[in-house]
């Protein structure tokens, strides 16, 4: 009798055992996986963003430019001052041109030869746009506008 006691309780403490299963390191494997998949997704994230806001403040600058060219005693300097006081990030004088609308693949202005009543297009080419550094983004912003003839006040 006291046999089968001794059996029944080896056999009741192997039955409790939890399983080998040799997965031990198996969560942080998973975890790494996870983790760069979701580092990706959130640095494209906000390079997306930040992308979006140099657009945006680049476009709110070549408008800028476009209404002070369009004022009828204005010069290139003055436009250009315009576009880099309202620019987020520094722009070299071959990044700003300014055409007439009959030639819209002219390149970096040397002059502000409008006159009174001439569609024109100020573009700007920043150089290309990265806040992450794995990749760039080059663009181009543009603005239309018409030369104003003096007023006589």
């Amino acid at each position: 009798m006291d046999s089968q006691i001794d059996l029944v309780s080896r056999c009741a403490s192997f039955c409790n055992r939890k399983p080998v299963r040799y997965e031990q390191g198996a969560t942080i494997v998973e975890m790494s996986v996870a983790l760069i998949v979701f580092l990706v997704v959130m640095m494209s994230a906000i390079e997306l963003v930040a992308l979006g806001f140099v657009s945006l403040s680049l476009q709110s600058a070549v408008i800028a430019g476009a209404d002070q060219a369009a004022v009828g005693n204005s010069t290139l300097v003055q436009v250009r001052k315009a576009i880099r006081d309202r620019s987020v990030m520094p722009l070299a004088d071959q990044a700003i041109s300014i055409c007439p609308i009959t030639n819209v693949n002219c390149g970096p202005a040397t002059s502000l030869n409008l006159s009174p009543g001439d569609r024109f297009i100020v573009r700007l080419t920043p150089p290309s746009v990265s806040f992450v550094g794995i990749y760039s983004v080059p663009f181009t912003v543009t603005a239309m506008s018409t030369r104003e003839p003096l007023s006589r006040v």
